[in-house]
C-alpha cells in the first residue's frame, strides 16, 4: 500500500518531498472527515475531532516530518466506520488495506472476528496474500527476504521505551538477562500485551462505541509495551481520543515531543542501584503515569464524563 502511494507521488512529481507530504496531509484530512462521521454516528459532538485535527504531535509527525502513518490511520478508521455501519465486507477489505500499509492493524482483527462472517475473514486473508504475492515471487525474493526488515526491527531496535525499559532494567538488575540482550524483556512485554489483547477481545461489545474504546486501549498498550517508542507511533491512538479524551493520554501526546531532544543532547540515566532509566524517558513518561494513576485509579474518571 505504501509503495502504491510512493508511486503515485512520483507520477505527480518525481523526487518531490513536497508532493509526498501533500498526499500524507490529504489522507490526514480524510481521517479527520471519518472521525467527524463516526462522532456523528455515535451522537457525540463533532467538534471533538479537534483533538486529532489540532494535535501538536499529529501536525508535527504528518505534515512536518512526513510520516506516512496518516494512510494507515485513515484505513483503520475507514474499516471501523464500515463495521459500525454493518458493512462487514468493505470493513474487512479496508482493514486488509491498512495491514498492507503497516503491520499493527492486523492486531485489531480479534475485534472484527466477532462482527464478520467466515467469508469476510477469507476476503481479508486473500487480500493480504494477494498483495504480497508479487513481492514474494519477484526475482525469487521469497518470504524470508520480504520480511527481513521486520526481523531486524524486532530483534535490534530499541528507542524511547516506556514500560519496556522498566522491564528491561528490572531484568538486568536481577541478572536475569545480559544488558545487550532484549529477548527476555520482549517475551515478558509481549506476553503482557497478548494478555491485554485477550481480555479486551473477550469483552462483550454490544455497544459499538466499546469497540472504539477497545481499539484505543489496544493501541495505547502496544505503544507503552513496545521497545520502540517513536513519537509518531502514538498518532495511531490519537483519533480514538476524540471519542474517549482521557486527559492523561492527551498529556502523553504532548510530552512525546520531548523525545526529539535526544538528537541534540545526551541527558544520561537515572540510577537506583543496578536499576536505571534514561532521564529523557523519565521526563516523558513519569508525569504521564502519575496523571494516569490519578485519572484511572484515584478519580476513576470515565472519558464520557469529559465528553459530556
Amino acid at each position: 500500500m505504501a509503495q502504491a502511494v510512493f508511486a503515485a507521488s512520483s507520477i505527480i512529481k518525481e523526487d518531490s518531498i513536497f508532493a509526498l507530504k501533500n498526499i500524507f496531509v490529504f489522507f490526514d484530512i480524510l481521517a479527520l472527515v471519518l472521525i467527524v462521521l463516526l462522532l456523528s454516528h455515535f451522537k457525540l459532538n463533532p467538534s471533538l475531532a479537534i483533538v486529532y485535527g489540532w494535535s501538536p504531535l499529529v501536525l508535527k509527525e504528518i505534515a512536518n516530518s512526513g510520516h506516512y502513518d496518516s494512510i494507515t490511520i485513515f484505513l483503520v478508521l475507514l474499516s471501523l466506520y464500515f463495521l459500525v455501519k454493518n458493512k462487514a465486507l468493505t470493513g474487512s477489505i479496508s482493514l486488509a488495506a491498512a495491514g498492507l500499509a503497516k503491520f499493527y492493524p492486523m492486531l485489531l482483527l480479534p475485534f472484527f472476528i466477532k462482527r464478520i462472517k467466515i467469508r469476510h475473514l477469507v476476503v481479508f486473508a486473500l487480500g493480504i496474500i494477494g498483495m504480497y504475492m508479487p513481492f514474494l515471487i519477484w526475482g525469487h525474493t521469497g518470504f524470508h527476504k520480504v520480511f527481513a526488515g521486520l526481523g531486524i526491527y524486532s530483534e535490534k531496535w530499541a528507542y524511547n521505551e516506556s514500560l519496556f525499559i522498566v522491564v528491561q532494567s528490572a531484568l538486568d538488575a536481577s541478572h536475569l538477562q545480559a544488558g545487550s540482550d532484549f529477548f527476555l524483556s520482549k517475551v515478558v512485554t509481549g506476553l503482557i500485551f497478548i494478555g491485554i489483547l485477550f481480555i479486551l477481545a473477550r469483552r462483550k461489545c454490544g455497544d459499538p462505541l466499546l469497540l472504539i474504546k477497545n481499539v484505543l486501549f489496544t493501541l495505547v498498550a502496544l505503544f507503552l509495551l513496545n521497545p520502540v517508542g517513536e513519537p509518531w507511533y502514538f498518532c495511531w491512538a490519537i483519533p480514538f481520543l476524540c471519542f474517549f479524551p482521557y486527559r492523561s493520554l492527551l498529556l502523553l501526546s504532548w510530552l512525546l515531543i520531548f523525545s526529539y531532544l535526544s538528537f541534540a543532547h545526551d541527558f544520561g540515566v537515572m540510577r537506583a542501584g543496578n536499576f536505571e532509566i534514561p532521564v529523557l524517558n523519565a521526563i516523558q513518561y513519569v508525569p504521564f503515569f502519575l496523571f494516569f494513576i490519578w485519572e484511572f485509579v484515584i478519580r476513576k474518571r470515565n472519558a464520557l464524563d469529559y465528553v459530556k
